[in-house]
């Protein structure tokens, strides 16, 4: 009698524990990988626009520095769509506007 109560016991525990980690996983974890996804895409545009400097006066060389640069940029705004109306991010947002400015100038 004693061992059944364990295992009912047991088998009730991982049960809680399993349904903890998929809220961990889906609720959690999600949106801090999104979040990383839209700050290497973040990271590339950076690094792009330093190459397209380095491109100096070479049209040639800068045009494909430049769409990537577009598509990237694109692609992150897609991805922060969806972060757009939360008050957490508003900071954020003004940053990133004024950077995608200052992008969109070069």
């Amino acid at each position: 009698m004693f061992l059944l109560i364990i295992d009912i016991s047991a088998i009730n525990q991982v049960s809680v524990v399993n349904s903890k980690l998929m809220e961990l996983n889906d609720s959690r974890l999600i949106p801090i990988v999104k979040l990383q996804d839209i700050k290497s895409d973040i990271e590339y545009i950076r690094s792009k626009s330093n190459a397209l400097l380095d491109a100096g006066n070479d049209d040639t060389v800068k045009q494909p520095i430049q769409d990537a640069i577009k598509t990237r940029v694109t692609e992150a705004t897609g991805k922060l769509s969806e972060y757009k109306y939360n008050e957490s991010f508003e900071t954020f947002f003004e940053t990133f506007n004024a950077f995608n400015i200052i992008n969109s100038c070069n």
